[in-house]
């Protein structure tokens, strides 16, 4: 899952920019620990991957003042209301087809 947003952040010598943060989510899978030996496997994934625009270009994590802790988070907090949002829109929509055009529930 990719997403974006605008933000602005705080550069190490203390100077405010406005960037654009792209966030690339990598979905955990977790690690396989039943059956026969050969078919165990590793956990994998559960990562976030960030890249930070301004008008001028890439701006380097490095060069932010928390080396880009609070857009992590931010982007992790964005990641899990989008998940439950498309939960909630998922059941609205099943929700509305089991009903009639009277609002009866069919069965």
């Amino acid at each position: 899952m990719t997403f974006e947003w605008d933000t602005t952040v705080t550069l190490r010598d203390g100077t405010e920019r406005a960037v654009r943060v792209r966030a690339h989510v990598e979905p955990y899978v977790p690690a396989r620990r039943s059956g026969h030996p050969d078919r165990w496997s590793p956990a994998e994934g559960g990562a976030i991957y960030l890249e930070v625009f301004d008008a001028t270009g890439a701006v380097d994590l490095d060069e932010l003042d928390d080396g880009g802790e609070a857009l992590e988070a931010d982007g992790w907090r964005r990641w899990a209301d989008a998940i439950e949002d498309a939960a909630i829109a998922r059941a609205e929509d099943r929700a509305d087809r089991d009903r009639d055009e009277w609002g009866v529930r069919s069965w």
